[in-house]
């Protein structure tokens, strides 16, 4: 026989489960954006570009640049981007990890819901591109763009592949 208590330990656990594996999802797709873009900045001889060129849209409305129009990257603008974009993969990462678990309860929820979290996701992402991205396409090359996302998809559906792998076997079980 169960205790009250045992149910309610048990809710506390399952949400810092929730809210621990969604905030590692996060961080882990938001660090793969950023490693990617890295990557790709210093490749390009301008380390730093991106996040600065981003920061500069978020934080000043693009007014940080040098004589060649070009931003600037500044400690302030890449650091404070990074925390916002880190943070806003957090939500992502939390999000997805409360609706895992609530799949994993109600498996027949799985299709249906995923495609809502999917287009919610999307339709935050497309309102952020134009709000802040769409103006500074032409410093930074759309397809870098679209790959950092696939890079940071991949990396964090891997991770919670991982923690959920029985997902899938229950779903095609009901």
């Amino acid at each position: 026989m169960h205790e009250p208590n045992d149910r309610i330990n048990n809710v506390e656990y399952s949400l810092t489960r929730v809210a621990w594996e969604g905030a590692i999802g996060g961080v882990i797709g938001a660090a793969a954006v950023a490693i990617w873009f890295l990557a790709v900045d210093s490749l390009a001889g301008r380390p730093f570009y991106t996040p600065a060129v981003l920061g500069a849209q978020f934080f000043e409305a693009g007014a940080v640049a040098d004589s060649s129009g070009m931003p600037q990257p500044t400690v302030v603008l890449v650091l404070g981007y990074t925390v916002v974009h880190g943070l806003a993969f957090v939500i992502a990462g939390l999000l997805i990890a409360a609706a895992l678990g609530v799949f994993e309860r109600t498996p027949p929820l799985l299709i249906p819901g995923a495609f809502l979290l999917v287009v919610f996701l999307e339709l935050v992402y497309y309102i952020y591109v134009l709000t802040f991205v769409r103006p500074v396409l032409a410093s930074v090359n759309w397809w870098e763009i679209l790959i950092g996302n696939l890079v940071a998809v991949v990396s964090m559906l891997a991770y919670f592949w991982r923690r959920h792998p029985n997902l899938l076997q229950r779903l095609l079980r009901s």
